[in-house]
């Protein structure tokens, strides 16, 4: 009976983390039909939904409670944006969980003064002192190439990775 129990325990996370990985091949796959087209800079998408998707998905795939702060705004930007803070939302969220053993994970994302203001929160083990010696590298070489600035700090047993990327004019 506890190896069945496992067994279908085991096939229940399994079948989560396919349908998670069909969701994401599926959005790529769309992704390179939409740049094959010409995707150009006047491409807009909406971030707030994408980002929703990727939260929905690490959820799952990390067992953690990842989910909007506060209001979840929607935001019309450069799609070639989009796909690219999709890769650092999902990046962020994977090392708060894998190295930071978070359980909660909290993203805030805003617009002031053309810029994306993006903050990933979590509850996990953080960083060691002077965290902004050791950024994510994956991470600060996608804001350095969109000309953004990456910044790590800790309050109250909370990390908070924040992200600035120019947007350019919004449609």
């Amino acid at each position: 009976l506890i190896k069945r129990s496992l067994r279908d325990l085991y096939n229940k996370e399994i079948d989560e983390i396919q349908n998670a990985l069909s969701e994401e091949h599926l959005y790529i796959r769309d992704a390179i039909t939409r740049l094959r087209r010409g995707t150009n800079s006047r491409e807009h998408s909406e971030l707030a939904d994408e980002l929703q998707n990727i939260l929905t998905a690490a959820s799952v795939q990390w067992r953690i409670d990842a989910r909007f702060a506060g209001h979840k705004r929607r935001m019309n930007l450069p799609t070639m944006l989009v796909l690219e803070v999709r890769k650092i939302v999902r990046e962020a969220i994977a090392n708060c969980a894998r190295h930071g053993k978070a359980q909660d994970v909290e993203l805030r994302c805003n617009l002031h003064e053309g810029q994306l203001l993006l903050t990933v929160s979590d509850n996990g083990s953080g960083f060691a002192d002077n965290a902004d010696d050791h950024k994510p590298q994956t991470i600060m070489e996608r804001v350095n190439n969109l000309g953004g600035s990456l910044h790590i700090r800790a309050e109250a047993g909370w990390t908070h990775l924040e992200v600035s990327l120019p947007i350019g004019e919004i449609k």
